[in-house]
């Protein structure tokens, strides 16, 4: 099978990406809100220290659907 085949057959993926921007929940913004909201380092440091994925379980979320692929970015 090519790669666009497999893409096709496979159908669905679970992409997780979060980080300290995940703290900061704005809409128009999400992993760019230091770049939209045009903040400094001290102004995003608050994100930063909040951000605590203590309750993060990514094995349990991926067992919940069946798929072929997983990618878990930080």
């Amino acid at each position: 099978m090519t790669r666009l085949e497999n893409f096709t057959h496979d159908r669905f993926g679970l992409f997780m990406h979060f980080g300290a921007y995940s703290v900061a929940s704005e809409p128009d913004g999400g992993e760019w809100v230091r770049s939209t909201k045009q903040l400094t380092i001290e102004d995003y440091q608050p994100y930063v220290d909040q951000f605590n994925p203590v309750d993060f379980e990514p094995l349990e979320i991926a067992k919940k659907k069946p798929r072929k692929l997983d990618l878990n970015t930080r």
